[in-house]
């Protein structure tokens, strides 16, 4: 009754919570999907989100989703084509509350992405991936937690992107990093916080980095490996590679 009553006063921000657990989540009603003067939503907790057909958020232009589950692959996708104008997205969730572990951001207009995944358990349902198809997005912050499958990426170009930041915990990542600079030509922050592999990973991260066009790179002005502080071998002949290429660097942390 009372969200009701707010979406008809043109409400502007929403910020609703359920954390109480029962076996019937929390269900929007579907005048919020419709709500035109809606510019920041944000859900948390046990909440289904129910997108009825002819619904549009013409407004809303950042949304945030800190949701335990019924927040499956075909409903996101549903979710986020019903924001036209949306700019920032911020998501908190596990692998295993999607649709076989696919997750799907196809939004044109998004500038800023925030994704923390994470799987709940060892025998939790294998991830397919995920998909990134934004071309518009400025930043990216992706951390995932997730180790116990190998889940395939397929991150699109992202011409326009200036910082990202990258924590990703898999048996076989080795060429994430050459992929996401390749496919983000004018990236100028980079932040990466750990990176973890055995020696013959580690030969394989390098080889794929030496791929990426210096072209690519002219444009990064800072470098951040946050913990760089075992100082193995394979770390040193990264490091070493990065910081002695021709790039714009401006600032090197924690590298030293």
């Amino acid at each position: 009754m009372w969200l009701a009553t707010a979406l008809s006063r043109n409400l502007c921000e929403l910020f609703l919570i359920n954390e109480y657990s029962n076996e019937k989540p929390n269900i929007l009603p579907s005048r919020l999907y419709t709500c035109k003067s809606l510019v920041i939503l944000k859900l948390r907790g046990e909440i289904r989100p129910d997108v009825p057909r002819l619904s549009c958020l013409p407004s809303l232009k950042t949304l945030e989703l800190l949701l335990d589950k019924y927040f499956q692959g075909g409903p996101l996708r549903r979710f986020l084509f019903i924001c036209p104008v949306l700019e920032n997205l911020l998501m908190n969730c596990g692998w295993d509350d999607y649709d076989k572990g696919l997750i799907t951001v196809t939004v044109p207009s998004l500038q800023r992405l925030t994704l923390y995944l994470h799987s709940q358990t060892e025998g939790g349902m294998l991830p397919r991936g995920l998909v990134i198809d934004s071309p518009s997005l400025k930043y990216l912050k992706l951390r995932d937690r997730h180790q116990w499958s190998r889940p395939g990426f397929s991150i699109e170009t992202m011409p326009d992107l200036e910082e990202a930041y990258v924590n990703v915990q898999y048996w076989d990542s080795s060429n994430l990093l050459a992929r996401l600079l390749e496919d983000s030509p004018n990236v100028r922050v980079l932040d990466i916080f750990e990176i973890d592999h055995d020696d013959r990973d580690y030969e394989e991260l390098i080889s794929t980095v030496r791929t990426v066009r210096e072209s690519v790179l002219s444009n990064l002005r800072t470098f951040n490996w946050s913990r760089y502080f075992e100082r193995r071998p394979q770390e040193m002949d990264l490091a070493v590679y990065i910081l002695g290429e021709k790039w714009s660097l401006k600032d090197c942390n924690n590298l030293v």
